[in-house]
C-alpha cells in the first residue's frame, strides 16, 4: 500500500507546488527531484526534521 501511496503522491507532486512545499515541511527532500525520485524519497522515513 504504501507503495502504490508514494507512486501517487508523486505524481501528484510533480503538479503542485503546495505538495512540493508540504512534503518539504514533513522532512521529505523532494523539490527539484523527479516523479521517480520523489516517489523512492516518500517510501522513506523522512530525512529531515518537520519544519514548523
Amino acid at each position: 500500500m504504501n507503495t502504490l501511496l508514494s507512486e501517487w503522491a508523486a505524481r501528484s507532486a510533480t503538479d503542485s507546488a503546495a505538495l512540493i512545499d508540504r512534503f518539504e515541511e514533513l522532512g521529505y527532500p523532494v523539490r527539484g527531484k523527479s516523479e521517480d525520485e520523489i516517489a523512492e524519497i516518500l517510501r522513506q522515513p523522512p530525512s529531515r526534521p518537520r519544519r514548523t
